[in-house]
């Protein structure tokens, strides 16, 4: 199989996986409280945010026109092209997870398809390295990976907000317990 036929035939798999695997996520947890985004967002997410839009988004946006317009080699551009798409998936599916259905299903994505990006552009480096492609657009490709570890971590530290496990649940039976082994 060709290397760009590969990049559409993973992500498309992918995509049916992720979905196939959030309709069902949905389904078990259709009784769950509705969800709304906690507010206000801390400053730091505000920022961590406009820096991921754009180093995550409108950098490679920009590059896969750059490279449209002016290579000849297809690889560079289909695999940004294929990155895009699936962040635009993601984003998608959130938006409609979250708004449409009001659902905690998409508290999941992000655990999804982050690992899956990290991948898309790991994928990336070694296809442009197998065909003698090296220097700046792995130098990006590297620099998106690093940006989404990042992004990954700080979903993480968000974790219990989101599922509200930042009110306390000690009660008195608990409290009698935890002292009981104390002593």
């Amino acid at each position: 199989m060709k290397a760009l036929e590969y990049i559409w035939a993973e992500n498309l798999f992918f995509f049916a996986i992720a979905t196939a695997f959030l309709a069902v996520l949905g389904w078990l947890w259709r009784h769950t409280k509705s969800f709304d985004i906690p507010l206000p967002l801390p400053i730091w997410l505000k920022f961590w945010f406009f820096t991921v839009q754009v180093f995550g988004v409108l950098v490679p946006i920009g590059v896969a026109i750059w490279l449209r317009l002016s290579s000849a080699d297809t690889l560079p551009f289909a695999i940004l092209l294929s990155y895009l798409l699936m962040l635009a998936l993601q984003i998608t599916t959130e938006v409609v997870l979250l708004r449409q259905f009001h659902s905690v299903a998409w508290i999941a994505i992000p655990y999804l398809y982050l690992p899956y990006r990290v991948w898309q552009l790991y994928q990336g480096i070694v296809m442009t390295t197998a065909v003698g492609q090296v220097g700046w657009f792995q130098a990006l490709l590297v620099l998106e990976i690093g940006l989404w570890i990042v992004n990954y971590s700080f979903n993480l530290i968000q974790l219990p907000g989101l599922l509200r496990w930042d009110q306390p649940v000690i009660g008195e039976e608990e409290g009698k317990l935890g002292s009981t082994l104390q002593n």
